[in-house]
């Protein structure tokens, strides 16, 4: 076993290795310290699910990716992709098979015989005349040739299994492919969601201000003056927010369309964004548990995939080990022979031959040995790529967990300003209706009242994108509470 492989002995606390074993002490390098929860929140315990889409509790949005799952182009070539590499298993393993093939040979040929003298025995031909004979022959072969190389010290298992390893990454990286489909679905359909209730805020806004320049516009037109205020500013003011208003209403109308003909690809539909928005963003789905790591990333499809590459790699190496080894085969023919087509299958004419053969390489070049480097060196990388995800999943899940807190301590601070905004905007209504209050505070509450509406859908959408991301570095669901 290489001894680059025996440095990932901590992995085998996240992931198990079949092709590694236990190092000793001095083959040891510097283990990762592995912690059992997570730092940045310990509450629950992450159990293998697949149903995370579910616990959003949007039907629409499961059935979309239902549909994306069977008609995505992106997941439909990694599909092809499986059928490709099992292919390449069944031609790997091939070779450990006698190999068998048939010839069927028609032959035809022409002899002459020149120079038999003639003396008047053939038509009276002299002694400087000769006699030109012919013969014609037919041949007919009719051969089975067997070819079998005898897998004595494994090379061939070992390509074999190295196969088998590779076609088992692809299908880790199939359903990678449909983990990460699922994420950029429920991504895409939670901002349709946020992008209609800013379309809706909008709306709101525009009637908000168009009430209050309705309202500045009477006192205009009546003539009504109040000690230190000017009625034609004021309605200006007024209709400087309605513009305003109506100018973000259209941008926000605008967002809709896009992000409906994104969903649709990722359903393997044609983008005529004519798919039917959902309503609001939904609730966040309970709290996210906290567990062991090495419970949770052992099912994350894409770590799969790499420590079955790098399983793949050290299979590559035994087998390039043993080319330097013989090869013996064995090779034998059966067949007949006859210069009658219809006496090949006579048993008469039958001919046979079996040998074996023992082939060592001797001078190659040096090829063979700097393949057993090429090998060890990808044995290098793959570890290295592992270890690497395997930290960088680590770091993913910790990050989410710890966002997590932050945004949720930030939606509680933006709701409380949304209520504060709210009262603020009513107490300006109220006072600027009395006659004791100026427009400029009633104008300066809707815009603050409208701006904290927004940070709160804002801060909604990310609190539901970072549970995403939270599901996909779990590699799926959890549920709530231990078991």
């Amino acid at each position: 076993m290489p001894r680059l492989m025996r440095r990932a002995s901590w992995l085998l606390l996240v992931l198990p290795i079949g092709c590694v074993s236990v190092p000793s002490p001095e083959e040891s390098s510097r283990p990762l310290p592995v912690p059992h929860e997570w730092a940045e929140y310990a509450a629950a315990k992450p159990v293998a699910d697949s149903g995370w889409v579910s616990t959003f509790r949007d039907e629409s949005l499961s059935r979309i990716v239902d549909v994306a799952m069977k008609e995505n182009r992106d997941v439909g070539r990694l599909a092809a992709r499986i059928k490709s590499a099992e292919a390449e298993s069944v031609i790997a393993g091939a070779a450990a098979r006698p190999q068998v093939n048939g010839s069927l040979n028609a032959d035809r040929s022409q002899r002459n015989f020149i120079g038999f003298p003639g003396s008047g025995l053939f038509g009276g031909l002299t002694s400087q005349d000769e006699v030109v004979f012919s013969s014609l022959a037919n041949t007919f072969d009719l051969t089975l040739n067997l070819r079998w190389e005898l897998d004595i010290w494994g090379r061939i298992r070992a390509g074999r299994q190295a196969t088998l390893e590779q076609l088992a990454a692809t299908r880790s990286d199939y359903e990678a492919a449909r983990l990460s489909l699922a994420g950029q679905i429920c991504r895409t359909w939670f901002r349709l969601a946020a992008a209609r209730e800013r379309s809706n805020l909008a709306q709101e806004a525009l009637n908000v201000f168009a009430e209050t320049e309705r309202i500045a516009e009477v006192e205009f037109r009546e003539g009504i003056q109040r000690p230190g205020r000017d009625a034609a500013s004021e309605l200006s003011l007024a209709r400087v927010d309605v513009a305003t208003a109506r100018s973000t209403l259209t941008a926000r109308e605008a967002d809709l369309p896009a992000l409906r003909r994104r969903v649709e690809v990722l359903m393997g539909q044609y983008p005529e964004g004519a798919l039917s928005s959902g309503g609001r963003l939904p609730g966040l789905p309970g709290t996210p548990p906290a567990g062991i790591p090495a419970e949770v990333l052992e099912r994350r499809p894409d770590l799969v995939a790499s420590e079955r590459r790098l399983a793949s790699a050290d299979r590559r190496v035994v087998e390039a080990k043993r080319s330097l080894l013989p090869a013996i085969s064995l090779t034998g023919s059966h067949g007949s022979s006859s210069p009658e087509l219809s006496r090949l299958l006579d048993g008469d004419l039958s001919v046979w031959n079996l040998a074996g053969n023992l082939a060592q390489p001797i001078l190659d070049g040096q090829r063979l040995r700097q393949t057993v480097k090429v090998r060890q060196a990808d044995v290098e990388f793959a570890l290295a790529e592992y270890e690497q995800s395997v930290l960088t999943a680590f770091q993913e899940v910790e990050d989410a967990l710890s966002l997590e807190q932050s945004l949720a301590a930030q939606e509680a601070a933006v709701a409380e300003s949304v209520r504060l905004a709210d009262e603020a905007m009513a107490q300006s209504r109220k006072a600027y209706q009395a006659g004791t209050g100026d427009i400029l505070t009633m104008l300066n509450a809707q815009q603050r009242f409208i701006t904290a509406r927004g940070a709160l859908i804002d801060i909604r959408l990310q609190r539901l994108e970072n549970r995403i991301d939270l599901h996909l570095a779990l590699g799926g669901d959890f549920r709530t509470g231990r078991p």
